[in-house]
């Protein structure tokens, strides 16, 4: 049989790339933001979920779209530009996907991250809001422990510490960063936490 190629898609990603139009409307971004900072209910419901400072939250311009019932967490490329949404809802399967399918890559979170020459790389998007609700420069890649060091060289000459799960995909993801990022890394260092009975 033959392939069908999807000659629409493809063009749209083209256009994309070159920046001749648009995946995602920023003002829609920026509505979600203030959506998730303004409406005390959305609000509220998101702290009984997760401890994520909403200052935090705004800067990263991190919202809530109800047609989709899903927060939203931008991303964008190294010139700032607006690529993509990744779309998260506690408890769903999957807990993440993109707003606009077939146009995800390894995209680097935040983008700030591209400036600080200290970083923990972590696994997910929840993980870079947690540790930066509460001060520390965590990024990530928007693929997760499959592929943890986004694309790009953003890890030249920078101070980066791995802080993956404890479990077997995060200790793989740990030695698979580790390997990819010792060459160009001013430092690579391994977080790890303590192991006791019953802890999830």
């Amino acid at each position: 049989g033959y392939a069908i190629y999807d000659y629409k898609r493809a063009e749209r990603k083209l256009l994309i790339e070159h920046r001749i139009s648009r995946a995602v409307d920023p003002d829609w971004v920026q509505e979600c933001a203030d959506t998730l900072r303004y409406d005390l209910a959305t609000s509220h419901r998101l702290q009984q979920l997760k401890p994520w400072h909403p200052e935090i939250l705004y800067q990263l311009k991190v919202g809530y779209s109800q047609e989709h019932d899903r927060f939203v967490i931008p991303i964008y490329d190294r010139r700032g530009e607006l690529i993509n949404c990744r779309m998260y809802r506690p408890g769903a399967t999957p807990k993440f996907i993109w707003l606009e399918s077939g146009l995800g890559s390894n995209y680097l979170f935040p983008r700030k991250a591209f400036d600080e020459s200290s970083v923990i790389l972590v696994e997910g998007e929840t993980d870079v809001l947690s540790l930066r609700s509460i001060g520390y420069p965590a990024v990530c890649g928007t693929v997760g422990a499959g592929a943890p060091v986004p694309d790009g060289d953003w890890w030249r000459n920078r101070h980066v510490y791995v802080w993956t799960d404890y479990d077997v995909p995060g200790i793989e993801a740990a030695q698979e960063a580790i390997r990819r990022l010792r060459d160009l890394a001013a430092e690579v260092r391994l977080v790890t936490m303590p192991v006791w009975p019953g802890r999830p």
